[in-house]
Order: structure tokens, then sequence, then C-alpha cells
């Protein structure tokens, strides 16, 4: 069925056909997004809004996936994920996320365009290399692990590749839209599972992603010089970006590491079993990403402009947003501490309760992830990734130590336990690198008055 028969059918909900089947955007109409604390507010509610309804499939669909697939086969899917997660900025070398900086802070829409391309061009030509490579090692490996997971790599190559623009430009409800879409359709995999098993559900999450790149591709609009201008301006662009995007690639690592490197050596010090209650342990806590998540998408392009502003109104900003941060990470730990022992009962079957004990440190863990997000976009906006790279990096390093000495002993408490301590810790690194750069720039505008 063509594409544009399938947006006019029934079968999409109005919100979700809307976002996809209306005019695609031109760059020059989403160069200029503004900055003003209410259409931040409105973005943030857009990307929350999101992120409850993707989590909160994922807690409601936890019962039936538990029983689908098993711990055993839920865990082998969390490992695939994970594994998947990790690989894509490796293969595209965090170049779309290092660079963004470099599209929303360009001279001119028309420049952004094209940078926006050649973006684009890197993740499709990545996303084939992978399926290209994965074919030859999977048959030697004889593993379909290997191939389902290769597949998954590359439909979030493309996926990243395809909704750049809305990421960069602030397009947050279109993008909630199709980010939605693409997680209820990933729900079937769940009745293709009774009949493949976890191999199933892993295909149709690659292919969900696929069809959402192709309707997230549709929404802009790239004039014919984007893809034919010789501007003399790549090779400067590919210069920059790799400044910017190689020294964010390890702490995109440690970044994974902090998220999933938990669930791997549960996975293969304790079983799958055990993995798969860590992992339900950590679908009930992923809720709580909420905040994170939604700074992460708007705070990051909207920094380097507001650093632009007068230095009063840059910090008035910046505190606000920070006492907010504060006050919605402590609502989420309070709230969690008291109803997870309940819902974990509810939820979970009674033998997998104990999950639940893991669930407010996780919490407190991405609590203290959203507040180091303030400090991260600060530092990206002043173009310090060494500074991020550290504090990643030695999170990591404690997070990793602190899981092999507390998995063997404590079980998947443990893990918890160092979830929280290394998202702590990478919170106060970054804190207090933004704070001091925050200071500096204080004392650079003082030493500037006549």
């Amino acid at each position: 069925m063509p594409l544009d028969d399938l947006l006019t059918t029934d079968t999409l909900p109005s919100s979700i056909a809307s976002a996809v089947k209306r005019r695609p955007s031109s760059t020059e109409e989403l160069f200029g997004f503004g900055i003003a604390p209410r259409d931040m507010l409105r973005r943030v509610g857009w990307n929350s809004l999101g992120t409850i309804l993707a989590r909160g499939k994922g807690v409601l669909l936890l019962p039936l996936s538990l029983i689908v697939l098993g711990r055993s086969g839920y865990g082998l899917t969390t490992v695939a994920f994970a594994t998947a997660a990790f690989l894509a900025p490796i293969f595209v070398l965090n170049i779309p996320d290092g660079a963004a900086v470099l599209v929303v802070g360009a001279s001119t829409h028309l420049v952004a365009e094209r940078r926006i391309w050649i973006i684009r061009r890197l993740c499709v030509r990545c996303a084939l290399a992978t399926v290209a490579l994965a074919i030859p090692v999977a048959v030697l490996a004889h593993s379909r692990l290997v191939w389902w997971t290769a597949a998954l790599t590359a439909a979030i190559i493309l996926f990243k590749g395809s909704t750049i623009h809305l990421q960069y430009f602030q397009q947050a409800a279109r993008l909630m839209r199709i980010q939605t879409l693409a997680e209820y359709m990933s729900a079937f995999g769940l009745l293709l599972a009774l009949w493949g098993g976890p191999f199933a559900m892993i295909a149709t999450s690659a292919a969900v992603l696929a069809i959402a790149s192709a309707f997230a591709w549709r929404t802009l609009a790239l004039t014919s010089t984007a893809s034919t201008a010789s501007d003399g301006t790549e090779r400067h662009f590919w210069r920059a970006a790799m400044r910017l995007s190689l020294p964010l690639l390890p702490a995109a690592m440690s970044q994974w590491a902090l998220l999933s490197v938990d669930s791997l050596l549960i996975y293969h010090q304790l079983g799958a079993s055990s993995a798969g209650v860590y992992s339900a342990a950590y679908s009930l806590s992923s809720v709580a990403l909420i905040v994170p998540l939604a700074l992460n998408a708007v705070w990051f392009p909207t920094a380097q402009r507001v650093l632009a502003l007068p230095w009063r109104d840059a910090r008035r900003f910046i505190r606000r947003l920070t006492m907010w941060v504060i006050v919605a990470s402590a609502l989420a730990v309070a709230v969690t501490a008291v109803l997870a022992p309940i819902v974990g009962t509810i939820v979970l079957h009674q033998t997998l309760a104990k999950a639940a004990r893991c669930v407010p440190w996780i919490v407190l863990g991405f609590s203290f992830l959203a507040i180091a997000r303030v400090g991260e976009g600060i530092l990206y906006a002043r173009k310090h990734s060494i500074l991020i790279l550290a504090s990643y990096l030695v999170a990591a390093l404690v997070n990793l130590g602190l899981n092999l000495y507390w998995i063997p002993r404590l079980g998947i408490l443990g893990a918890a336990y160092a979830t929280a301590v290394g998202y702590g810790l990478l919170c106060v690194l970054e804190s207090f690198a933004a704070i001091h750069q925050l200071r500096r720039s204080s004392r650079n505008v003082a030493r500037a008055r006549p």
C-alpha cells in the first residue's frame, strides 16, 4: 500500500496522522524557534507527555511481556536493546548529537539546512553498512541475536537521522507524536513473540523504527541546493563536528554504561532470569526519566541561545530551570518510595515483587541525572566537551566498580545502589563544572563594564 494511502486510512489516531500528514516544514520556518520560558515550558510538556505515554505503555505491558517472553526471554530482549543503543552512536561517531550546536548556531538557515543534509547522508550510509557487515558475522557466528541486534542498531541510526531537525529546532509536538506512533506500534511485537519468541519482538521493534523514520523524514522539505551546493564549507563542518563529537563519544558510551552495564553484568553473573527481574524494576522506574529526557530534548538546543542573552537574564533563566528540576525530582523520589511496593505487588507477579525494592534507588539515580542535565547543557553550549567526557568517565568507572563489587554480594539490589551512586557523582561533577564556567562568564562581564 502506498504511504499516502496508508496515512489516509482510519487505522491511525487523528493526532498521529496529523503529525505525519501535515505539510512538510522548511528549514527557514523551523530555524528561528523561540526561547521564551513559555515556549520552553510548552516543549517540556510535549516531551513529558511523550515520555509518559511511552513509559506508561511499558509498565502496563510489563506483566504480559513477562508471561509471553518469560524472565529469560525478557532478559534477552533487554540485552539486545542495550547493545543496539550502545553501538548506534559509535557507528555514526556521535555526529548527530555532537554537531547539534553547529546546526542550531549556524549563521543562516541555508547553512543549517546543508549541515542537516550532511548528517542525514551519514546516518543512511552507516545504517546500510551496519546491515551489510552483520550478515557475514551472523552467518559465521550462527546467531540470530547478532543479526537482529544489528538490524535494530541500523533502525536506531535511521530514526536518529530522520528526526534530527525535529530535535534541533524543538518541534516537540511533532516529534512526540511520531515517537508515540513507533512506541505503540512496537506493542504488536508481543503478539508475534507468541509465535517467534523474543527475536520476533526485536525484529518488530526494528521494523517499526524504520517505518517511523520514513514518516519523520517526510516532515522536512529540503531545498534542491541542500544536496547539490558545493559551498566549500563541508570539510570545515566535518572538522568542527569531529572536534565536538569525538570527545562526546566516550561520554555517550559512559552514559550507556550507567544505564545498561548493570543489566549486562546481572545477565552474565546471575543469569537471564535475574536480568529479567531487574529489567522489570527498570521498567517501573523509567517513568522517572520524564524530567531528564525532556531536558535532554529541550534544554540542550535552547541553552546555546539562552547563554547568548544578557548575563542577568541568562542567570535568572538558569536558576528557575534548576529549581524546577530539583522540585520535580524530589517529588518523583518521594512518590516512588511510597508507591513502589504497592505498584510492584499489583503489576508484578508475587515472585517478582522483590524488584520493587530496587525502584526507589533507581529513581533516585534518575533524579540526579535530571539535575546533572542542567549543568551538562551549559557545558555543551560553551563547547566544553572535555568536561562532560571527564564527568561521565569518572561516574561510569565508579558505577562499574560498585556493580562488580555489589552484584555478587547483594544481587539486583546492589545494582540499584550502584545506579544511585553513579548518577549522584555525575550530578556533582557536572554541576560544579557548570557553576565554575558561569562564574567565569560573570567575571568576564564585570571586567567588560566601563
